[in-house]
């Protein structure tokens, strides 16, 4: 199956939080070798589905395009940025201030990809030891990263949206046992949620009056 690269919307100048998942993610790619695309920061969205709503993971792809970040080979290994809180700012008049802000890192992946012919072998806490390595590692210059938990479990890892996969359709996380077809949160597939904090200067650290 061909993995889709999709080209998206470059940010002009990223400020706060963008700036922030942009790094994270540059550096993700670079010290995973088996991660085909990371992304910054998405968006919840929302679409009726046989009569009933269900949510998901997107990042704009277009003016009003957005490209669904739900498990998917078509789109390789990957992760994307999700903050889970409002912005803490620690307030001075005088200076830049500081910004915090809670927030996961969601990876989806291919067990075969990443440990090629002894993935059999292999659990998730191989994964799990190779993206905490990643993250602890990572010299990052735009923001302090902290990872305080790790989720391992499709319905915490995607705790946020209502939905699952199986092929051809999505369907509701109550009805995972009915279905049937290529269920892309079964191994040889994964998924892990690294969640931290993430604190940042509001524009580089210049000074203001």
């Amino acid at each position: 199956m061909s993995i889709q690269t999709p080209t998206l919307p470059t940010i002009t100048g990223p400020a706060m939080l963008d700036q922030a998942f942009d790094e994270i993610a540059t550096k993700l790619l670079t010290e995973l070798s088996w991660l085909s695309n990371a992304y910054g920061d998405t968006q919840k969205l929302e679409e009726v589905y046989e009569g009933r709503k269900r949510t998901y993971p997107a990042i704009r792809s277009g003016q009003q395009e957005f490209l669904k970040l739900m498990p998917d080979s078509h789109l390789g290994n990957f992760s994307f940025c999700q903050a889970l809180s409002g912005d803490v700012v620690e307030w001075n008049k005088k200076l830049v201030p500081w910004v915090t802000t809670e927030f996961s890192v969601v990876f989806w992946f291919d067990f075969r990809d990443i440990f090629p012919g002894t993935d059999t072998n292999k659990t998730l806490n191989n994964v799990k030891d190779l993206i905490l390595t990643a993250f602890r590692t990572m010299s990052l210059s735009k923001s302090i990263m902290e990872i305080d938990k790790i989720y391992d479990v499709m319905v915490d890892v995607y705790d946020e949206y209502t939905f699952v996969y199986s092929d051809p359709d999505w369907i509701g996380t109550e009805r995972i046992a009915m279905e049937s077809g290529n269920l892309f949160y079964l191994r040889p597939y994964g998924c892990l949620r690294f969640e931290g904090t993430v604190r940042y200067l509001q524009n580089d650290g210049a000074y203001t009056c």
